[in-house]
């Protein structure tokens, strides 16, 4: 069987664009296969696109397993849709496992920039996951590797743990990044946003993906981050987040709704055999 797709990128958070009409349900092991960098197309994820009412985005990451959400991708899904001609005007909705949310098209050209409302952060233990008491979970001890770290868990559609830290070195993001998204105290994993904060309105992160491994970007992760560091008086509320693959802006409104700016790309179209 050949399947046709599309790869796109934000920030370098590569994706394999499929349309539900021509594809197939997907096993986990084809997703495996297309997402892997030398027998597949390679990407961290694969999305299936769905329309009835509205576009619906369905996400599995590169070990196969489900997705809840994904900024980056969102912003891609913006630039395929409005590429191929299937949007009327610059902003829509898409339907995701986590609900819908508003996708706007700030700017077209050879890199397009693309706006994600990513919906209300959730402070909540039990709807992040994560095993501990006391709500917001803000600076909290757990041990890891034989040391005591502080972190912030929270969710946006996906569990994340959030890590202030000056050491963003590969030796510490290697070593810590599995053995936190596959902590006991994150019972559905988490990502790991590794973060060192710059001053008011910048931070440097470097992002560990559950189910990817380390990713250029996460664009739920910038969220994550935005609104943790915000939370603890570390910036403010409007924030540049510097990832290996790029630049997302962040900015957290009153009502905790957290806004995603950032680039997204085409990379090529082409057909696999799966």
């Amino acid at each position: 069987m050949e399947l046709n797709f599309t790869k796109l990128q934000g920030a370098e958070n590569d994706f394999i664009i499929l349309e539900g009409e021509t594809a197939p349900p997907l096993s986990g092991e084809q997703v495996r296969f297309l997402c892997h960098r030398r027998r597949g197309v390679g990407g961290d994820g694969v999305v299936i696109l769905t329309k009835k009412d509205r576009w619906t985005m369905t996400i599995y990451n590169a070990d196969g397993t489900r997705a809840g959400m994904c900024g980056n991708a969102t912003r891609c899904v913006g630039l395929y849709l409005d590429r191929t001609g299937r949007l009327e005007g610059s902003s829509f909705e898409l339907d995701t496992a986590d609900g819908i949310k508003t996708v706007r098209i700030e700017e077209r050209g050879d890199v397009y920039r693309v706006q994600v409302d990513l919906g209300k952060v959730r402070w909540n233990p039990e709807e992040v996951p994560v095993l501990l008491e006391g709500s917001p979970v803000l600076d909290r001890e757990i041990e890891a590797d034989g040391e005591t770290l502080s972190v912030c868990a929270l969710s946006l559609g996906n569990p994340h743990c959030v890590y202030f830290t000056d050491d963003l070195s590969d030796r510490r993001v290697g070593t810590l990044g599995p053995l936190l998204e596959s902590h006991p105290l994150f019972p559905d994993r988490c990502n790991v946003e590794f973060v060192q904060v710059l001053n008011r309105g910048e931070a440097r992160v470097r992002v560990w993906e559950r189910g990817c491994g380390e990713t250029s970007a996460c664009g739920t992760g910038a969220a994550a981050v935005c609104a943790a560091a915000s939370e603890t008086g570390r910036t403010g509320r409007k924030i540049d987040i510097h990832m290996p693959g790029g630049i997302l802006t962040l900015e957290r409104t009153g009502d905790d709704r957290m806004i995603k700016t950032g680039p997204a790309a085409w990379v090529y179209s082409g057909r696999v055999a799966l």
